[in-house]
């Protein structure tokens, strides 16, 4: 009895998949709730298919928020470089632009009514697996194939320059 119950044990631990809450899959959205100059917000930031490319941040409101206006920086942790903008808060937020030049871990700070906030994320793009390299030049090559397949027949019939329209049956 006690073995089986070790069996368990040793079973549910060997096969525990690790929690997957916080990982940022590339292409996938940030988001992140702040309480900042008297408003609730969350800051969206959009993931980005390409670098050196825009980042797309937007800062969303639960309730009206009347006034401040969120000036926004992110810089990149390993070279340094800055990019600045505003956005305003809404229900349906309008996203400011910032151009990144790399991938990498990058800082937002966000500040409005003599607060700040920095937080930390990372800009992420998908390469693209290496199976696509496979998959995409193999169907590449069976087109060429099937075109040269194509052209030797239709030029390789004896006593005619092209094989088609095809010759009618003798008789």
């Amino acid at each position: 009895m006690i073995r089986a119950l070790w069996l368990a044990a040793v079973l549910v631990l060997a096969m525990a998949v690790p929690a997957a809450a916080h990982n940022v899959t590339a292409g996938a959205d940030l988001r992140f709730a702040q309480t900042i100059a008297g408003a609730e917000v969350t800051v969206v930031i959009k993931g980005t298919s390409r670098v050196p490319g825009p980042l797309r941040i937007g800062v969303i409101a639960y309730e009206p928020v009347a006034g401040p206006v969120f000036d926004l920086e992110v810089r990149s942790v390993e070279d340094g470089r800055t990019v600045t903008g505003t956005a305003r808060a809404a229900a349906d937020p309008a996203y400011t632009e910032l151009r990144v030049e790399r991938t990498g871990p990058h800082e937002l700070k966000l500040s409005a009514g003599g607060e700040v906030a920095v937080v930390p994320f990372r800009v992420l793009v998908d390469r693209g697996s290496p199976g696509d390299f496979l998959i995409y030049g193999g169907l590449f090559v069976a087109g060429l194939l099937l075109v040269g397949g194509l052209l030797t027949g239709a030029l390789s019939r004896p006593g005619r320059r092209w094989g088609w329209p095809p010759s009618p049956p003798p008789g």
